[in-house]
């Protein structure tokens, strides 16, 4: 939303200011205070974080999108560790419980291969309109 990091303690000594103009300074005393401050200081770093979590994750995509191949690959690794760890999800993806899990295996198997793309075009696409949406808030005037 363009908003810098700096603008969240401006942000904090406004509403603390607000709190005490619309409370007073028999309700809103300095432990209050302090205890406000304490809060929305630990509430914006996290939204700190959140603000520059979002350009990593596209950033990281468009690493893995430069891959060649990535939807066959990154579908086949992203399963591979799925069945390594939980070998009982191969039946909900219609997969044979004792398929073997090894690379040639899952790329012999036409219905898997077609089924790990399709999950990293879906993953592709909702990444992308997240992004959009965000560029969208960007674009807003205010």
């Amino acid at each position: 939303m363009g908003v810098e990091h700096a603008w969240f303690s401006c942000m904090g000594e406004a509403l603390v200011q607000t709190l005490q103009e619309l409370l007073g300074r028999m309700i809103f005393t300095p432990p209050r205070h302090r205890s406000w401050l304490l809060v929305y200081n630990v509430l914006a770093a996290e939204m700190c974080v959140g603000m520059d979590t979002d350009k990593i994750v596209f950033a990281t995509w468009a690493q893995v999108k430069s891959v060649p191949y990535y939807k066959e690959k990154m579908g086949l690794l992203i399963f591979q560790a799925l069945f390594k760890k939980y070998p009982d999800t191969k039946e909900l993806f219609g997969l044979p419980i004792d398929l073997a899990t090894d690379a040639e295996s899952l790329k012999a198997s036409v219905h898997f291969r077609m089924h790990a793309e399709y999950f990293v075009l879906m993953l592709d696409k909702a990444l992308a309109m997240v992004e959009s949406k965000s560029m969208q808030v960007l674009s807003v005037p205010l």
